[in-house]
């Protein structure tokens, strides 16, 4: 059973001016932060940052990868016709798991 929500439509971008945000437009869509100690401030603070920069790619990944599952289809359409099980391209399997995780599909789909 398909999840009816959809995620706040992209173009996400890390602010500029708070710390490890995401934001569409003028809406937070994630805050990167944590901190165990001072030592590690630095560390923890760039891979909030590089936590962020992921979240705020994630709708252009998601379209890209949905777009490359369709060609892989159709590569493999052409290629061997109608007998074609995708199941047998690990690829196009691991491609759908992530995407039904990302689109809250099917549990048993995810990867």
């Amino acid at each position: 059973m398909t999840n009816e929500t959809k995620p706040t439509p992209g173009p996400w971008a890390v602010s500029s001016h708070a710390m490890s945000a995401v934001f569409a437009g003028k809406r937070l869509v994630a805050s990167c932060g944590g901190y165990s100690s001072s030592e590690q401030l630095e560390t923890v603070q760039a891979e909030n940052d590089a936590n962020a920069r992921l979240i705020a790619a994630a709708p252009e990944l998601l379209e890209a990868l949905e777009q490359s599952q369709r060609e892989i289809e159709q590569l493999l359409q052409k290629k061997y016709g109608d007998g074609i099980c995708f199941e047998d391209c690990q690829t196009w399997v691991n491609n759908r798991g992530v995407i039904a995780k990302a689109r809250d599909e099917n549990a048993e789909l995810a990867v």
